[in-house]
């Protein structure tokens, strides 16, 4: 073994921004000889300090989002009051099924008035 000299250091020097397998391939030649190595090696960064604090915030932001979205669903869905099964009022049908076409129920979509107005304290009919 050649112990190293300052004349024949070479030092080289590259900074690793992710973890993982690397190769470096190293040769030296001069007009009558050739000499090459390679050394792989492997870098590990591990997860630093800040990267952890930024993802302890995302799931924590996302968590927020999604409580906030929950509790505004709660709170702010409209309040739809109960009206009468037509159904009930007209006695059984065969299996449950309405006999109104499309374009009507359309028609009384288009025509709804408020539920205020739909009241029957409003229209003098018996409850």
């Amino acid at each position: 073994m050649v112990e190293p000299s300052k004349e024949c250091q070479l030092v080289l020097r590259h900074f690793f921004n992710s973890s993982g397998v690397y190769c470096i391939n190293v040769s030296m030649a001069n007009d009558v000889s050739l000499a090459a190595t390679t050394a792989k090696f492997t870098v590990d960064m591990g997860l630093s300090s800040s990267s952890t604090i930024v993802m302890l915030l995302g799931v924590l932001v996302l968590i927020l989002a999604v409580g906030i979205v929950g509790y505004s669903y709660k709170r702010l869905k409209p309040y739809r009051p109960l009206t009468e099964d037509k159904v009930a009022t007209e006695g059984p049908q065969l299996s449950g099924v309405r006999s109104s076409s499309a374009a009507s129920m359309l028609w009384k979509s288009l025509n709804r008035r408020g539920a205020i107005d739909n009241s029957p304290l409003l229209q003098d009919r018996p409850l």
